[in-house]
């Protein structure tokens, strides 16, 4: 994308969830030869939390030249990457790609381990020039989308075009694969000039993408947005269904300049997505937001029908810059985390819960599923980039830029690195603190990254992120693949803890 690329640390956990309930089953052996993993015979890893660390395995995969992971998801017994990589690579034992490397700067690339960290498959799809990245990947039952953007139009697996062409500058691409990296389809969607796609979900009956596109833009067969675009990179929604043909898109202003961190959520009644927005606008027919814009930057939240028609839209924030990363939902709550410059209080003054004397640091809030403001919190250095919400438990993967402590001082679970290595919180979904660790290393590039993509769901969480150089567990746990060089994807397999 250009001026900004953040390097992702995904956090992703095995869904072992039944409807209304979650079942935890037993954690399988690990090559410590303990039944969980733990190698400290389940005592406490520091004196200030009545929490295990959660650290189970960590591997690595990718190239001597730049891997780097930009969105995972864990669908019943995979773990599946995309991101980018700088060349081609083969997996442990070998195993080529399932789509050649194009030989540009920068291919598109999607993997799959085992919930256990075993190499599955991985494909590479790119334009043979720069800027390919995939950005998101989901999927549903036997289907796996990726999104993200790219600067020239490729061809799948066995030479197949795309369903709509590429028009120009960067484009928003959607790829389908089945989960074991068979290719179905893909297509581009965007303007003649900068197009990204930033965030997917996968449904029964297609996939709805979100991004930033610096001009509008209509559809395939010139079908017009649901709501006009304002002429200055606005966020859009676009849906397609299952064999990739377009359903409708729609845009919301969010002013100035490409900001490329969007979020995405649905739950029953509605589609929730988060960004950055530099000055303020009424939504379709003029309806102005719950809450006015403050000043700078502040955080942008709206909601959409099914259908993509306009419900409500929110700003939150202060007169200082505000950078909404991720957004989740759950029934009647919408929780959103990002980075913020400077402190402040909600709508009605309220203070946060905690971290009122933490200026540039990551930010968690709430609000209602009608846009309703309910509480927000600060912790640490650096920045939220995902949150997911699993029953009464919310996890923020964050990238920190220093070592913090908890509210009341409590020490990290595992101790920070001193190189923006991935951080990860656990909180109530009512904002009360329960703990937080670090895990891994540093990428290369210090100004960028990591980000961080979290899902939720089960006893096992998985985190994706880049790594800038070999590292061993907080008990010394050699990772079961070695890191190759530059900078390599790393997953990192944590299982939930009790606070």
């Amino acid at each position: 994308m250009g001026e900004y690329l953040s390097f992702p640390v995904l956090l992703l956990a095995a869904s072992l969830a039944t409807v209304g309930c979650i079942e935890l089953s037993p954690l399988p052996d690990h090559p410590d030869g303990s039944a969980d993993g733990d190698t400290d015979s389940d005592a406490d890893t520091d004196t200030d939390s009545d929490a295990d660390d959660p650290y189970q395995w960590h591997t690595f995969f990718g190239s001597d030249a730049r891997d780097h992971a930009y969105g995972a998801a864990v669908i019943d017994d995979g773990v599946f990457v995309t991101g980018e990589s700088e060349d081609s690579w083969t997996g442990p034992l070998d195993e080529e790609p399932y789509n050649p490397h194009s030989g540009g700067s920068s291919d598109i690339v999607v993997m799959k381990t085992d919930l256990d960290g075993m190499f599955g498959w991985h494909a590479f799809y790119g334009s043979g020039g720069t800027d390919n990245y995939g950005r998101a990947i989901d999927g549903f039952d036997a289907d796996l989308y990726v999104v993200g953007d790219s600067a020239g139009s490729w061809i799948g697996q066995s030479s197949q075009q795309p369903l709509n062409p590429h028009s120009g500058d960067s484009d928003v691409f959607v790829l389908k694969l089945s989960r074991e990296g068979e290719y179905h389809w893909h297509t581009f969607l965007g303007s003649s000039v900068m197009d990204s796609g930033l965030a997917v979900i996968a449904q029964g009956d297609g996939v709805l993408v979100a991004g930033v596109s610096e001009n509008g833009w209509n559809g395939p067969a010139d079908q017009a947005p649901e709501n006009p675009h304002s002429g200055s990179f606005d966020v859009f929604v676009a849906f397609l269904n299952g064999d990739g043909a377009y359903q409708w898109h729609t845009f919301f202003h969010k002013g100035g300049v490409h900001d490329p961190f969007v979020g995405i959520a649905e739950d029953v009644g509605g589609i929730y997505v988060s960004a950055i927005a530099r000055s303020e606008c009424n939504g379709p027919g003029d309806q102005p937001p719950v809450n006015g814009f403050h000043d700078s930057t502040d955080v942008l939240v709206f909601m959409l029908d099914e259908s993509g028609q306009y419900v409500w839209h929110n700003y939150l924030g202060s007169n200082d810059f505000q950078h909404p990363y991720a957004i989740a939902a759950k029934e009647t709550n919408v929780f959103v985390t990002g980075g913020s410059y400077d402190i402040w209080n909600g709508p009605g003054g309220q203070s946060p819960l905690d971290g009122s004397d933490i200026d540039n640091g990551a930010f968690v809030m709430a609000l209602s599923s009608s846009g309703d403001y309910e509480w927000h919190s600060f912790y640490g250095g650096g920045e939220g980039r995902s949150i997911a919400v699993e029953g009464d438990d919310l996890f923020v993967a964050a990238r920190p830029n220093n070592l913090w402590e908890g509210p009341a001082g409590e020490d990290p679970l595992n101790e920070y690195g001193g190189t923006q290595e991935p951080a990860l919180l656990k909180l109530s979904t009512g904002g009360e603190y329960e703990w937080h660790s670090f895990y891994g290393e540093g990428v290369s590039n210090p100004d960028l990254g990591p980000s961080v993509s979290v899902q939720a769901g089960g006893n096992e969480f998985y985190l994706v992120a880049p790594s800038g150089d070999s590292w061993n567990g907080p008990a010394g746990q050699q990772p079961l693949n070695p890191y190759a060089n530059g900078d390599d994807i790393s997953i990192i397999c944590l299982v939930q803890t009790g606070a």
